[in-house]
Parts: C-alpha cells; sequence; structure tokens
C-alpha cells in the first residue's frame, strides 16, 4: 500500500522532480567547472602527471601499478591538494590569488612540460613541470621546477613552498613513509638543509628490498647548486593553514586533531634564494617511481629563455617528435669510486718504493739495509691507504716531498760509499718485485688515462650537440679549463712517479759492489745516471 502511494507522488510530480535535478546537475556542474579547470596531463610509462589549470594544483600516479589500490602517488581530489605556494622577500603567495601576484601565461602544455609564468613586482617566476627519464628510458619522473628572473635593480630573495599530498592515511594501511636511510617516519619532523634526506619514500615499503618497495621518491633537490632550507613531514591541513611557520606536532601522528584521521604530507621549503639584479636562478624538486641510483643526475634546466646559468643539465628536443630527454652532459669534478681506486693503487706503489728506498739508503751510508718483514709492509701500506680514505691529502704530499728528498742523493754518488750488504739473491728479488710494480703501475696509468680521456671524449661530444640559447647558457670555459687543468696535474704527477721508478730500476742494473772501484769509475756511473734522469724529465 504504502509503496504504491509512493509510485502515485512520483508519477505526479516527476515533472518538477526532473526539472530539479537537472537544476542541481546544472549547478554542480558550474561550481566544479568555477573550482576546477581543464586538466593538463604528462603520460610516460612508470608515472603521470596532472595539473588543474585553474586550481594550479596537480596529483601523480602509476599508470601500471602491481595493484590498483597503490595507483596513486599523490592523493587525488577535485581540485588536487598537491600545490605550490611562491615566496618573495618571506611573504608567501598563493598562486590563486589576486593583488601584487600577477599571472603572465596561463599554463600550457608542450610536448614534454607543462609551463606557466607568474610576475610578483620585479621577479618573474616560471614554474615547469617536466616529464622525464632518470634511469631509464620509461618517462619514470617528473621535474618540478622554478626559474626566477630578477628585472629589477636590486637584489631579492625568493623562494617556493612545495607541497605533496602523499597517500599516507588515505584509506591505504599498507602506505608508509620512510627516508632514504630507511628510517621509518610515523609522526611530524623537520630536516634543516644540513640534515635533509636524499629522499623521501612514500608507498608500501619492501624490507628486503634495496629500491624500498612501490611508491613515490621525492627528491628536494632538483639543482645541486641550491639546496631547500628545510623539509617537513606534517598534517597536510595544518600544512594548507599555515603555509610557511608549521607548528610541529608530534604526539599528533599526523592527525589534526584527536578525531580526525592521519593525512601525510611533505613540504619542501625554499625560504633564501638570492638573485641579484638582472640575473636569474633555478630550484625545485623531483618525483620519480623509481629510486635514482645516481643523484648527480638531478641538476637540470628548464626549456625555456629563463634558465639557470650555473646549471650543468639540458633538455634536448627529439626531431621524431618524441619524448625530450632531460640529459646530463657535465658533472662536478669530484673523485668518484674509479678515481679513489686508482689513487689507494697509487699510494701502494708508493708505499713499496719507500720500501726499496730505504734499503738503498742503507747501501748508501754503509749500513745494513733494513729489510722489514713482509707483515711490518703491509700494515705500513694499509695505514697509507687509511690515509687516503679519509681524506689525508697533506699526509700524501709530505710522503711525496721526503720521497723527492730521498731521490736527490743520487745526484752525486761520490758523496757517499756503496757497501756489500745486499747478496745477488736480494738484488734479483728487488728486480722482480720493481718489475711487478712497473706492471702494476702501467696498468693503473692506462686505466687513469682511459677514464680521463673518456670523461673529457664526453663532455666534448655533450658540448657540441648544445645549440641555440642553451649553448649560450651552458658554455663554462672556465670550468672547463679547470677540468682540463686538474687532469693535466694528475698526469704530471704519474709521469713523476713513473720517472722516479725508472730511476730505481736503472740503479739496480748497475753492479752494486762498488768498495775496490776508483773515483774515475765512480765519476762516469754519476754521469750515466744524470743522463738518464735528464732524459727521463
Amino acid at each position: 500500500m504504502i509503496i504504491q502511494t509512493l509510485q502515485r507522488v512520483i508519477m505526479k510530480n516527476r515533472g518538477q522532480l526532473i526539472k530539479r535535478f537537472l537544476f542541481l546537475s546544472i549547478l554542480s556542474l558550474l561550481i566544479f567547472n568555477y573550482v576546477s579547470g581543464e586538466i593538463l596531463s604528462l603520460i610516460g610509462k612508470q608515472i603521470s602527471f596532472y595539473l588543474d589549470d585553474r586550481a594550479f594544483s596537480f596529483y601523480a600516479e602509476n599508470p601500471s601499478p602491481k595493484n590498483k589500490k597503490t595507483a596513486l602517488f599523490l592523493f587525488k581530489d577535485f581540485p588536487p591538494t598537491s600545490y605550490i605556494i611562491l615566496i618573495m622577500n618571506g611573504k608567501p603567495y598563493r598562486l590563486t590569488e589576486a593583488g601584487n601576484l600577477k599571472l603572465v601565461k596561463v599554463f600550457e602544455r608542450n610536448e614534454n612540460s607543462i609551463e606557466g609564468i607568474f610576475k610578483i613586482n620585479e621577479a618573474i617566476y616560471t614554474i615547469s613541470f617536466i616529464i622525464t627519464n632518470m634511469e631509464s628510458k620509461n618517462n619514470n619522473a617528473v621535474l618540478c621546477m622554478i626559474a626566477v628572473t630578477n628585472e629589477g635593480n636590486d637584489s631579492i630573495t625568493v623562494g617556493a613552498r612545495f607541497l605533496f599530498d602523499t597517500m599516507f592515511g588515505e584509506s591505504l594501511k599498507k602506505t608508509s613513509i620512510y627516508l632514504s636511510t630507511k628510517e621509518r617516519i610515523d609522526y611530524d619532523r623537520m630536516f634543516r638543509k644540513q640534515s635533509v634526506p636524499d629522499f623521501i619514500f612514500s608507498g608500501e615499503y619492501e624490507m628486503d628490498n634495496p629500491n624500498f618497495g612501490e611508491g613515490l621518491f621525492i627528491y628536494p633537490s632538483l639543482n645541486e647548486g641550491v639546496k631547500p632550507d628545510y623539509v617537513t613531514i606534517g598534517n597536510w591541513k595544518r600544512f594548507d593553514e599555515t603555509e610557511l611557520d608549521y607548528p610541529l606536532e608530534p604526539r599528533a601522528r599526523f592527525r589534526y586533531n584527536v578525531f580526525s584521521t592521519p593525512d601525510a604530507a611533505v613540504a619542501i621549503f625554499y625560504r633564501n634564494v638570492v638573485v641579484k639584479p638582472k640575473d636569474s636562478v633555478s630550484y625545485g624538486c623531483i618525483l620519480s617511481a623509481n629510486r635514482i641510483i645516481n643523484p648527480q643526475v638531478m641538476e637540470s634546466q628548464k626549456p625555456s629563455k629563463v634558465q639557470n646559468i650555473e646549471s650543468t643539465n639540458i633538455v634536448e628536443k627529439s626531431s621524431a617528435g618524441e619524448s625530450n630527454t632531460l640529459q646530463q652532459f657535465s658533472q662536478p669534478f669530484n673523485l668518484g669510486s674509479g678515481d679513489i681506486y686508482l689513487l689507494k693503487s697509487q699510494i701502494l706503489l708508493i708505499e713499496k718504493m719507500n720500501q726499496l728506498i730505504d734499503r738503498l739508503d742503507g747501501m748508501l751510508s754503509n749500513k745494513p739495509a733494513d729489510i722489514e718483514k713482509e707483515s711490518e709492509i703491509k700494515k705500513g701500506m694499509e695505514k697509507s691507504v687509511s690515509k687516503s680514505i679519509h681524506g689525508d691529502p697533506t699526509g700524501r704530499r709530505k710522503e711525496t716531498e721526503e720521497e723527492k728528498g730521498k731521490m736527490d742523493i743520487y745526484r752525486d754518488l761520490r758523496s757517499y760509499t756503496f757497501s756489500t750488504n745486499l747478496t745477488e739473491m736480494d738484488i734479483t728479488n728487488m728486480k722482480e718485485t720493481l718489475g711487478k710494480l712497473q706492471r702494476q703501475y702501467d696498468e693503473k696509468v692506462a686505466m687513469l688515462k682511459e677514464y680521463y680521456q673518456n670523461l673529457i671524449k664526453k663532455q666534448e661530444e655533450e658540448y657540441k650537440r648544445l645549440s641555440g640559447d642553451f649553448k649560450k647558457n651552458v658554455e663554462n670555459k672556465e670550468e672547463k679549463k679547470d677540468k682540463v687543468k686538474k687532469v693535466r696535474e694528475m698526469d704530471k704527477t704519474l709521469s713523476e712517479i713513473e720517472r722516479r721508478i725508472n730511476i730505481i730500476e736503472e740503479l739496480l742494473k748497475l753492479n752494486l759492489n762498488f768498495e775496490s772501484l776508483p773515483d774515475d769509475r765512480l765519476e762516469e756511473m754519476a754521469d750515466r745516471i744524470n743522463a738518464i734522469e735528464k732524459m727521463m724529465q
């Protein structure tokens, strides 16, 4: 009976109900269009990025997840909840605000990037999101970058706050937050510039997986020369309310209040980036679907007229219409693992040379040669290697000077008298040792020369690929000269070591029993050694 009554009422008023439904639908659509604009997207094989061009907020997802529940990298809403706040002389500016902040160019998609331009007084902010390859060819990362140009006559202080709304607490129980040190974060934390982690992982952590697991890797620093002032992990709503001065609440465990559920976000703060008049600087961070093994690749430039001159990477356009790829053509001249290996090998050779020189010193001063035990020699070599690992270049230079002083004694053989403390067996063993050292040395020298030749060749090839505005900004001749100078200095050091080994080897070829030799014979041998030394210089 009740059902029939309801049916009659609905049939009688269906016209009004349809009108009301249409009105509410149109109203909700208008409200949605007002709040949320067009969604611009960058689609890759391992990461996809979406930007609302009206709310200026964004989210990211995994286009091919192992589990559909973990498809989102950043929380998805309409409008999205991850966004950027610009900073000018310590004051925050939301991109949706009016007033001093002006929209110069709306966000547009250009092949592999989305770019928009804003202006605050004399500062021009170019915001770019670039999908690129970091460790593979699968478009697995998005660069979030801001390039600022100062059009004024005075230096300014700029910055930004990047807010990333993670999936922690969004009905995904397995989602967690870890630092690059594999420390789990369960409550509000702040990291100052000196302690900012290499990256922050948000996703399903796998204990036995060296690459953490499936999720999003947030790298706070994009440009090696510009680091964030601090990074904070906390509650998203408090970040949204406080903008710059976030109050840490460790006991809240990412909750806004006792009645709310956890909702964790990562905020990266750049607050003190100084831009000189008529100069430009860029800074930002990286969202990656994979762990980036080599952190050096994180230095970048944006594909725009506004670029960071100090940056060492370029974006190269594909002639086949493919996605642009961020290429690294130059790295800071730091000692890598290959350099350290070669330097340790050189130090081992120098240590053995010192042992041989000590023996010859004993012969020249009529004292029995101090033939050390093998264990003592190894101990000395281990100590020398330990010194090199802990970065004691002063000690290494000191050894070189002492070694040079010892070599000077052979320039005037008449000032010393040889003794016959060494047997023929000892001399034979020394020759074999020197021969072995010579072979090892030649191998290490070849490796070192090949390493630096490849490095220079790579730099030259990449420089040739630069064109237009990119070429003018990245041709840093002083940096290149400095690198070549350092390579030449290393080659000079290796040549000096080779020269000294050859001198010792030539000495050992002589008959070391000189007690009965006349002075004219000694003079002849001294002249011969001096001639050999001059020839090797």
